[in-house]
Protein backbone atom coordinates (compact mmCIF):
# COMPACT_ATOMS: atom_id res chain seq x y z
CA UNK A 1 0.00 0.00 0.00
CA UNK A 2 1.36 3.30 -0.83
CA UNK A 3 1.61 6.39 2.01
CA UNK A 4 1.65 10.37 1.82
CA UNK A 5 4.31 12.02 3.22
CA UNK A 6 3.06 15.65 4.47
CA UNK A 7 5.46 17.62 5.93
CA UNK A 8 6.98 15.25 8.31
CA UNK A 9 3.98 12.70 8.83
CA UNK A 10 3.50 9.52 6.43
CA UNK A 11 0.00 8.84 6.42
CA UNK A 12 -0.63 5.00 5.82
CA UNK A 13 2.38 3.99 7.83
CA UNK A 14 2.26 2.71 11.25
CA UNK A 15 -0.29 3.81 13.86
CA UNK A 16 -3.40 6.22 12.26
CA UNK A 17 -2.03 9.31 12.16
CA UNK A 18 -4.00 11.16 15.31
CA UNK A 19 -5.86 14.89 13.58
CA UNK A 20 -7.63 17.26 15.79
CA UNK A 21 -10.66 19.97 14.35
CA UNK A 22 -10.69 23.69 14.37
CA UNK A 23 -14.17 24.75 15.12
CA UNK A 24 -13.69 28.39 16.06
CA UNK A 25 -16.48 31.13 14.69
CA UNK A 26 -14.25 34.22 14.95
CA UNK A 27 -10.20 34.33 13.98
CA UNK A 28 -9.27 35.04 17.66
CA UNK A 29 -10.51 31.88 18.85
CA UNK A 30 -9.10 29.92 15.85
CA UNK A 31 -5.56 31.43 16.30
CA UNK A 32 -5.83 30.13 19.90
CA UNK A 33 -7.52 26.48 19.16
CA UNK A 34 -3.96 26.47 16.96
CA UNK A 35 -1.66 27.46 19.01
CA UNK A 36 -2.90 24.99 22.22
CA UNK A 37 -2.93 22.16 19.38
CA UNK A 38 0.46 23.14 17.97
CA UNK A 39 2.15 22.19 22.24
CA UNK A 40 0.06 18.47 21.95
CA UNK A 41 0.84 15.30 19.79
CA UNK A 42 -1.58 16.09 17.34
CA UNK A 43 0.06 14.87 13.84
CA UNK A 44 -2.40 16.42 11.67
CA UNK A 45 -5.19 19.47 11.87
CA UNK A 46 -8.18 20.09 10.66
CA UNK A 47 -9.96 23.48 9.75
CA UNK A 48 -13.28 23.11 9.98
CA UNK A 49 -14.35 26.70 7.86
CA UNK A 50 -18.16 26.07 7.98
CA UNK A 51 -18.05 27.05 11.39
CA UNK A 52 -15.98 30.04 10.61
CA UNK A 53 -18.21 33.04 10.84
CA UNK A 54 -17.03 34.59 7.81
CA UNK A 55 -16.71 31.54 6.05
CA UNK A 56 -18.77 33.93 2.47
CA UNK A 57 -15.18 35.81 2.69
CA UNK A 58 -12.52 34.60 0.98
CA UNK A 59 -10.04 37.34 2.07
CA UNK A 60 -10.75 36.32 5.76
CA UNK A 61 -10.30 32.42 4.69
CA UNK A 62 -6.88 33.77 3.39
CA UNK A 63 -6.24 35.97 6.54
CA UNK A 64 -6.69 32.99 8.96
CA UNK A 65 -5.45 30.31 6.68
CA UNK A 66 -1.63 32.19 6.94
CA UNK A 67 -2.16 32.88 10.58
CA UNK A 68 -2.90 29.22 11.05
CA UNK A 69 0.30 28.06 9.04
CA UNK A 70 2.28 30.17 10.89
CA UNK A 71 1.31 28.93 14.47
CA UNK A 72 1.35 25.46 13.03
CA UNK A 73 4.76 25.07 11.86
CA UNK A 74 5.35 21.62 10.35
CA UNK A 75 1.85 20.56 11.30
CA UNK A 76 -0.20 18.91 8.17
CA UNK A 77 -3.48 21.35 7.61
CA UNK A 78 -6.66 19.51 6.45
CA UNK A 79 -9.16 22.61 4.76
CA UNK A 80 -12.92 21.30 5.53
CA UNK A 81 -15.89 22.74 4.97
CA UNK A 82 -18.67 20.43 5.71
CA UNK A 83 -21.78 21.06 4.11
CA UNK A 84 -25.21 20.99 6.17
CA UNK A 85 -25.77 17.96 3.73
CA UNK A 86 -23.75 15.58 5.38
CA UNK A 87 -24.32 17.85 9.23
CA UNK A 88 -22.12 21.00 8.96
CA UNK A 89 -22.77 24.06 9.99
CA UNK A 90 -23.73 26.30 7.18
CA UNK A 91 -25.75 25.90 3.78
CA UNK A 92 -23.95 26.63 0.31
CA UNK A 93 -24.96 26.03 -3.01
CA UNK A 94 -22.53 23.65 -4.92
CA UNK A 95 -20.67 26.63 -6.94
CA UNK A 96 -19.59 28.44 -3.96
CA UNK A 97 -18.49 24.94 -2.30
CA UNK A 98 -15.66 24.24 -5.75
CA UNK A 99 -14.81 28.19 -5.62
CA UNK A 100 -14.09 28.11 -1.90
CA UNK A 101 -12.01 24.64 -1.98
CA UNK A 102 -10.31 25.65 -5.27
CA UNK A 103 -9.20 29.00 -3.58
CA UNK A 104 -7.64 26.81 -0.38
CA UNK A 105 -5.92 24.34 -3.01
CA UNK A 106 -4.30 27.63 -4.67
CA UNK A 107 -3.57 28.90 -1.88
CA UNK A 108 -0.25 27.28 -0.84
CA UNK A 109 -1.29 27.18 2.52
CA UNK A 110 -2.69 23.91 3.08
CA UNK A 111 -1.56 20.38 2.56
CA UNK A 112 -4.88 18.06 2.64
CA UNK A 113 -8.26 19.31 1.43
CA UNK A 114 -11.91 17.18 2.14
CA UNK A 115 -14.50 16.81 -0.90
CA UNK A 116 -17.34 15.41 -0.21
CA UNK A 117 -18.12 13.21 -2.70
CA UNK A 118 -21.70 13.62 -3.24
CA UNK A 119 -22.17 17.24 -3.07
CA UNK A 120 -19.14 18.30 -5.37
CA UNK A 121 -20.46 15.67 -8.09
CA UNK A 122 -18.82 16.22 -11.69
CA UNK A 123 -16.57 19.24 -10.41
CA UNK A 124 -14.38 16.25 -8.57
CA UNK A 125 -12.19 15.55 -11.73
CA UNK A 126 -11.21 18.93 -11.60
CA UNK A 127 -10.62 19.61 -8.28
CA UNK A 128 -8.63 16.26 -8.15
CA UNK A 129 -6.34 17.50 -10.88
CA UNK A 130 -5.88 20.93 -9.21
CA UNK A 131 -5.14 19.39 -6.29
CA UNK A 132 -2.63 17.40 -7.56
CA UNK A 133 -1.03 20.51 -9.34
CA UNK A 134 -0.30 22.03 -6.15
CA UNK A 135 0.79 19.16 -4.17
CA UNK A 136 -2.18 19.37 -2.03
CA UNK A 137 -3.62 15.63 -1.26
CA UNK A 138 -7.80 15.03 -1.63
CA UNK A 139 -9.78 12.97 0.81
CA UNK A 140 -13.00 12.25 -1.24
CA UNK A 141 -15.72 11.44 1.95
CA UNK A 142 -19.32 10.55 2.60
CA UNK A 143 -21.00 10.88 5.85
CA UNK A 144 -23.73 9.69 7.12
CA UNK A 145 -24.88 11.25 10.58
CA UNK A 146 -27.57 8.73 11.22
CA UNK A 147 -27.27 5.44 10.09
CA UNK A 148 -24.77 2.88 9.07
CA UNK A 149 -25.02 1.13 5.59
CA UNK A 150 -24.51 -2.64 5.69
CA UNK A 151 -21.03 -4.31 5.39
CA UNK A 152 -21.26 -4.86 1.56
CA UNK A 153 -22.09 -1.10 0.96
CA UNK A 154 -19.72 0.27 3.06
CA UNK A 155 -17.04 -1.65 0.69
CA UNK A 156 -18.84 -0.55 -2.09
CA UNK A 157 -19.22 3.21 -0.74
CA UNK A 158 -15.29 3.19 0.03
CA UNK A 159 -14.56 1.36 -3.93
CA UNK A 160 -16.00 4.36 -5.50
CA UNK A 161 -14.35 7.01 -3.99
CA UNK A 162 -11.89 5.22 -4.83
CA UNK A 163 -12.49 4.86 -8.37
CA UNK A 164 -12.50 8.49 -8.94
CA UNK A 165 -8.79 8.94 -8.16
CA UNK A 166 -8.69 10.65 -4.81
CA UNK A 167 -5.46 10.30 -2.49
CA UNK A 168 -7.27 9.30 0.43
CA UNK A 169 -10.89 7.53 0.85
CA UNK A 170 -13.47 8.42 3.78
CA UNK A 171 -16.11 7.26 5.31
CA UNK A 172 -17.94 7.93 8.49
CA UNK A 173 -21.40 6.69 9.78
CA UNK A 174 -23.84 6.74 12.56
CA UNK A 175 -24.31 3.25 14.22
CA UNK A 176 -27.26 2.80 15.61
CA UNK A 177 -26.19 -0.94 17.16
CA UNK A 178 -22.88 -2.80 18.16
CA UNK A 179 -23.84 -5.02 14.56
CA UNK A 180 -23.59 -1.38 12.62
CA UNK A 181 -19.49 -1.00 14.67
CA UNK A 182 -18.93 -4.36 13.80
CA UNK A 183 -20.21 -4.20 9.91
CA UNK A 184 -17.92 -1.00 9.66
CA UNK A 185 -15.11 -2.70 11.30
CA UNK A 186 -14.87 -5.84 8.89
CA UNK A 187 -15.43 -3.67 5.85
CA UNK A 188 -12.68 -1.54 6.75
CA UNK A 189 -10.24 -4.90 7.40
CA UNK A 190 -11.75 -6.24 4.12
CA UNK A 191 -10.76 -3.43 2.22
CA UNK A 192 -7.40 -2.63 3.91
CA UNK A 193 -6.15 -6.36 3.25
CA UNK A 194 -7.70 -7.24 -0.28
CA UNK A 195 -8.46 -4.19 -1.89
CA UNK A 196 -7.17 -0.34 -1.33
CA UNK A 197 -4.06 0.19 -2.47
CA UNK A 198 -4.04 3.52 -0.52
CA UNK A 199 -4.75 4.55 2.54
CA UNK A 200 -8.33 5.16 3.95
CA UNK A 201 -10.39 6.89 6.42
CA UNK A 202 -13.33 4.43 7.71
CA UNK A 203 -15.09 5.75 11.55
CA UNK A 204 -18.04 4.97 13.49
CA UNK A 205 -19.33 7.93 15.12
CA UNK A 206 -20.92 8.18 18.75
CA UNK A 207 -19.56 6.33 22.29
CA UNK A 208 -20.98 3.27 20.37
CA UNK A 209 -18.43 3.71 17.70
CA UNK A 210 -15.65 4.67 20.21
CA UNK A 211 -13.52 1.64 19.23
CA UNK A 212 -13.04 2.36 15.61
CA UNK A 213 -11.11 5.70 16.87
CA UNK A 214 -8.53 3.55 18.24
CA UNK A 215 -7.73 0.49 16.67
CA UNK A 216 -7.13 2.26 12.87
CA UNK A 217 -3.73 -0.08 13.04
CA UNK A 218 -5.74 -3.45 13.06
CA UNK A 219 -8.27 -2.67 10.68
CA UNK A 220 -6.56 -0.56 8.32
CA UNK A 221 -7.86 3.08 8.42
CA UNK A 222 -5.26 5.41 8.70
CA UNK A 223 -6.19 8.93 10.51
CA UNK A 224 -8.26 9.06 13.40
CA UNK A 225 -9.62 11.71 14.99
CA UNK A 226 -8.97 13.12 18.53
CA UNK A 227 -9.82 16.73 20.39
CA UNK A 228 -8.63 19.31 22.44
CA UNK A 229 -11.17 21.60 23.49
CA UNK A 230 -14.40 21.62 21.41
CA UNK A 231 -15.45 18.54 19.03
CA UNK A 232 -16.83 18.23 15.46
CA UNK A 233 -18.47 15.12 15.45
CA UNK A 234 -19.99 12.93 17.91
CA UNK A 235 -17.23 10.56 19.75
CA UNK A 236 -14.30 11.98 19.17
CA UNK A 237 -12.57 12.53 22.95
CA UNK A 238 -9.40 14.43 23.96
CA UNK A 239 -6.15 13.55 22.29
CA UNK A 240 -4.50 12.24 25.92
CA UNK A 241 -7.36 9.78 26.04
CA UNK A 242 -7.36 9.02 22.09
CA UNK A 243 -3.46 8.22 22.47
CA UNK A 244 -4.16 6.01 25.44
CA UNK A 245 -6.68 3.95 24.00
CA UNK A 246 -4.71 3.64 20.85
CA UNK A 247 -1.58 1.80 22.92
CA UNK A 248 -4.22 -0.68 24.06
CA UNK A 249 -3.97 -1.79 19.64
CA UNK A 250 -0.15 -1.08 18.91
Amino acid sequence: MKTYMVRNVEIGKDSPKICVPIVGEEIEEILESAAEIADTKADIVEWRVDYFNSYDNYEQILICLKKLRSLLRDIPIIFTFRTDKECGHKNIDRDYYTKLNKLAIESSLIDIVDIEVNTIGDDMKELIELAHKNNVLLIGSIHNFESTPTREDIMENLKYIESLNVDIPKVAYMPNCNEDVMNLLAASKDIYENYSDRPFIAISMSDIGFISRICGNRFGSAITFGTVGKNSAPGQVDIDNLIDKMALFS
